[in-house]
């Protein structure tokens, strides 16, 4: 019986404590004033893209991520058009591309 006391006084320690240091926000909303488009630059840009499991580890995971945006038109609306591709060490691993209007 004191056992099982224990275990549940350390439970009740251990679940109440996680819950002191849990992120309150998990989520991210985006709306239409919160987005400043005139900021975006046009044309391609290259990322390389790797993780690191230590400090002084080799890379690892790499990956180059190709990004282009441009200014454009959609059905007589201003638009902006951003395609992203994936690439791995030897293959293309993701493909984008989408139109945003103002309305959007």
């Amino acid at each position: 019986m004191k056992y099982l006391s224990l275990t549940m006084f350390l439970a009740i320690i251990f679940l109440s404590s996680d819950n002191l240091n849990a992120q309150k926000y998990d989520t991210i909303q985006v709306t239409s004033t919160s987005i400043n488009t005139k900021v975006l630059r046009e044309g391609t840009h290259r990322y390389l893209v790797y993780a690191k499991m230590k400090k002084d580890s080799i890379r690892t995971l790499t990956q180059f991520w190709t990004r282009t945006i441009k200014r454009t038109d959609y059905n007589g609306t201003p638009a902006i058009e951003i395609t992203q591709e994936w690439e791995d060490k030897d293959s293309v691993m993701h493909i984008v591309s989408g139109k945003l209007t103002a309305e959007s």
